[in-house]
């Protein structure tokens, strides 16, 4: 990969990343019986989760879940359930501001 000029800066080091075999690249399974956490991304204090569940239903109770650990992390988290192989899906949001959790399905 070619860098451009000046990339390479004096204090500017490129990152190795850590061998395939290490244990920082494998993440803690998440997830209770009847569901599991597919993705999850965070970006500007807000998190972003997957969750494949066969009970959408169960959406709230799986939002309040992961969201309780973190609410001094994060501003704003949106969670998405679904059913395996299912396209219907319901988002929690959950906001720091009023700690309500709303829904929408698509």
């Amino acid at each position: 990969m070619m860098l451009p000029a000046g990339a390479l800066g004096a204090g500017c080091d490129i990152p190795v990343p850590p061998p395939v075999d290490s244990t920082e690249l494998r993440p803690a399974p998440i997830g209770d019986p009847g569901w599991k956490i597919t993705r999850r991304y965070s970006a500007h204090h807000a998190l972003i989760v997957e969750v494949e569940c066969a009970d959408r239903d169960r959406a709230f109770e799986i939002a309040r879940e992961i969201v309780t650990p973190v609410v001094d992390t994060y501003f704003e988290a949106l969670i998405y359930v679904r059913a395996p192989g299912s396209s219907a899906t319901r988002r929690v949001q959950w906001t720091r501001s009023d700690g309500e959790f709303r829904s929408l399905d698509f």
